[in-house]
């Protein structure tokens, strides 16, 4: 497996597969380029068939920043002001459940009480991947140790590779997620959980699991990070609109349009890569 610490060193593990293949939806591969998907011209033909046109409606926290209300002269820019504002409002209202131990790179783990637990996404994370095409999840057994990838979540625009929290033996996966993926995202702190571990030894609370009163501080310091890496990210390359129209043509709805997808992925894959 290629994987990156966390200064950004990479180091090679010989026993990872294709994403695919650990999805069960090819039987082999071997791959060629260090699995660097994004480079993959198979990875690109398998999202794209992987994409649905018509997906679930979404029960988060996401919600049409349409322009409603918006004045004939609102300039471009501020216009994106408060879409950014209307974007990242909702995150600073959720409440992180107290049952659980949450990690930087935005996993959460909750003590089932015996040997094992159970570790999800946590909603800031869950927030910003919306939407998900599918999601690939380990084999069950499979060792996964902290700071390694351990599910994969395949978007249009490229694959996330979400990093686990504690290490361990993984039992089980949500075998539900290959079917309603969006789960993950819609509702992470519940049926939307990724793995059960188990522990044995490792029980221990890791020294870099925070709880819900320590970890809230640090992730409304991210999103505020990243809400002006959003903003400079526009200003560089702002495009020329009129008053309520991004292109001329229909008005620009998300955050997501007026940066557009690849440069929004860019963005919001730096919040993984913590560890």
């Amino acid at each position: 497996m290629k994987t990156s610490d966390s200064s950004g060193t990479w180091s090679t593990d010989q026993n990872r597969n294709c994403v695919w293949m650990e999805a069960g939806m090819i039987a082999y591969k071997q791959c060629d380029l260090e699995f660097d998907c994004d480079s993959c011209s198979l990875d690109d033909v398998m999202r794209r068939q992987s994409a649905v046109a018509d997906e679930p409606p979404l029960s988060s926290l996401h919600s049409d920043h349409a322009a409603e209300g918006a004045g004939a002269d609102e300039t471009p820019s501020r216009r994106f002001e408060r879409q950014l504002e209307e974007f990242f409002q909702p995150l600073g209202a959720v409440q992180l459940p107290d049952d659980r131990l949450y990690h930087r790179c935005h996993m959460w783990v909750k003590d089932e009480g015996d040997s094992s637990a159970t570790i999800g996404i946590d909603h800031v994370g869950a927030y910003f991947l919306q939407p998900v095409v599918s999601v690939v999840l380990p084999q069950t057994p499979s060792k996964i140790e902290s700071k390694s990838p351990c599910t994969w979540l395949v978007l249009r625009e490229g694959t996330i590779a979400l990093r686990s929290a504690i290490r361990g033996i993984a039992t089980e996966a949500n075998a539900i997620l290959v079917d309603r993926p969006y789960l993950l995202l819609d509702d992470p702190y519940d049926s939307g959980w990724m793995l059960k571990v188990s522990r044995g030894a490792e029980k221990k609370r890791e020294g870099e699991l925070l709880s819900a009163a320590e970890f809230s501080p640090i992730y409304l310091k991210e999103i505020g990070v990243l809400k002006d890496r959003f903003a400079a990210s526009f200003r560089r390359a702002q495009p020329v609109v009129g008053a309520t129209m991004h292109d001329g043509g229909e008005p620009v709805r998300t955050v997501q349009e007026v940066l557009g997808k690849k440069k929004y992925f860019e963005l919001i894959n730096r919040i993984f890569l913590k560890a």
